[in-house]
């Protein structure tokens, strides 16, 4: 009926491949546990922040290739900010988001703690 022979499937998943399929599924169940802390702390009007969130993402990143189509540079969105606004606001937009890279860096921790107490009460609770 068919000619065609049939492809075969050929076993060529490498390391950084495996890699990249466990870190995805480590980050989607991280963002699961959290969502899901939240919501039964919060509510259901957690799932309209972070909606509003993803939106204002998706119009940060429009606007970004916007800029980069008009204007192509090969700086970040600093060099924007400095063809916008000058470069003493380019300054101080380049500092806060390296404040707030740092801050998010050191406060990790704390956020983990938080997320296994918080996780292992609400398994306490489902007993």
């Amino acid at each position: 009926m068919n000619s065609h022979p049939q492809p075969q499937l050929k076993k060529e998943l490498k390391i950084r491949h495996i890699t990249m399929i466990s870190l995805g599924g480590i980050i989607g169940a991280g963002l699961f546990i959290g969502s899901g802390s939240l919501i039964n702390t919060a509510g259901p009007g957690s799932i309209f922040s972070y909606a509003f969130a993803g939106l204002l993402v998706i119009l940060v990143m429009r606007m970004l290739g916007e800029m980069s189509t008009a204007n192509p540079s090969s700086g970040s969105f600093s060099t924007y900010a400095k063809e916008a606004l000058g470069p003493w606001q380019a300054t101080r937009l380049a500092g806060f988001t390296g404040f707030s890279g740092l801050s998010l860096l050191l406060l990790k921790p704390l956020q983990v703690q938080i997320l296994f107490n918080t996780g292992s009460r609400l398994c306490r609770l489902g007993e």
